[in-house]
């Protein structure tokens, strides 16, 4: 042997050992650099059709809850428990900047994709479910009249103080009726995580109808769920379909069922996109937060920094890069810009 190979050995035999020294968790169970034990068993078949029990296929790509709710169970239910996660996402009263930097990023991509013809004569904004107020305070600061709905002013009064005023707090259903009595009209409205919660999706797409400006845009976002990738891990049982979870969710869809919703609803899309594929990392093992919910707070704050990364080079490209995942049927959310469909453009695609 070389003196050159003898040195490499040398350094592997000496760095490996000192690298796993100063990162015990690198370390397995069973004294490999992994740790096999931490594998799950396979999810059972009970696990999976207990959670299925609770769902039917009102369409393809399109599931509801068997058992809904009442309105006054529902309302009961969203006293007790607020939208916390577990982690300081969506729905804190603090966050990082780069959670910031996350959320805004989001309402600029909203943004980039309204048509100028749905702001030709007016510019005013409707956030209903505006519990954040992120996309309030950015469609404010880009020149628009802005107004929300939301069940509660808390986050708002945190992060967004001077916008308390522009809110109405209340149930989300009920303040969209009003407004059609009231004949009030909105250029843009957008329905972020609110028709998968309601009792009644479609007649409040109805109900938007009427308090939406001839050509104007509406802003729809659901989780995709029942993808094509969770069902493959769901029959593989690597996962839980964990996304049935009433009566915080009480309708689904993928893709294919929103586009299908959407036109029979009489509804024109005029685009659509995703946003990052956290739910890639329930292909790995070690990555599965379904299984090891411990590593939720990971993906998600890898799902932050590269969304952010992306937006920061151009938030058109990275419009059409998850439209491209869309398309796909991949991606975690849903986000669909539609125009309500004239006599004269029924026939349209």
């Amino acid at each position: 042997m070389s003196c050159k190979h003898f040195f490499f050995c040398v350094m592997v035999c000496v760095t490996i050992p000192f690298v796993l020294w100063l990162n015990p968790s690198m370390h397995g169970k069973r004294g490999g650099l992994i740790d096999t034990a931490a594998i799950p068993n396979p999810v059972s078949d009970e696990e999976i059709q207990k959670l299925m029990r609770k769902v039917k296929m009102v369409d393809k790509g399109f599931y509801q809850i068997v058992e809904m709710p009442t309105q006054g169970e529902l309302n009961e239910y969203y006293k007790k428990h607020p939208h916390q996660p577990t982690y300081a996402g969506p729905y804190a009263t603090t966050y990082s900047a780069s959670d910031e930097e996350y959320m805004t990023g989001l309402c600029r991509r909203i943004h980039a994709w309204i048509p100028e013809s749905a702001v030709a004569t007016s510019k005013h904004f409707l956030d209903i479910g505006s519990t954040t107020g992120f996309c309030l305070d950015l469609f404010q600061k880009r020149g628009y009249t802005v107004k929300g709905i939301s069940s509660q002013l808390e986050i708002i009064k945190a992060k967004h103080p001077h916008l308390k005023d522009s809110v109405i707090v209340g149930n989300v259903v009920e303040q969209v009726n009003k407004l059609v009595e009231q004949n009030q009209k909105f250029s843009v409205i957008i329905l972020l995580h609110v028709m998968n919660r309601v009792l009644d999706p479609a007649k409040l797409l109805d109900q938007i109808k009427n308090i939406l400006v001839e050509d104007g845009c509406l802003v729809i976002g659901v989780p995709n769920d029942f993808n094509k990738l969770q069902m493959r891990l769901v029959n593989e049982k690597k996962i839980t379909p964990f996304w049935i979870a009433p009566p915080q969710h009480l309708s689904y869809w993928n893709i294919g069922g929103l586009k299908k919703f959407a036109r029979k609803r009489k509804w024109k899309i005029l685009t659509y996109t995703t946003d990052y594929p956290i739910d890639f990392d329930l292909l790995e093992d070690y990555s599965n937060y379904n299984r090891h919910k411990e590593l939720g707070i990971y993906s998600h704050r890898k799902r932050v920094e590269v969304v952010n990364m992306l937006v920061k080079e151009s938030v058109e490209a990275t419009n059409e890069y998850y439209k491209g995942l869309c398309n796909l049927g991949f991606g975690r959310e849903l986000f669909m810009f539609l125009q309500h469909r004239s006599k004269k453009s029924l026939l349209s695609p």
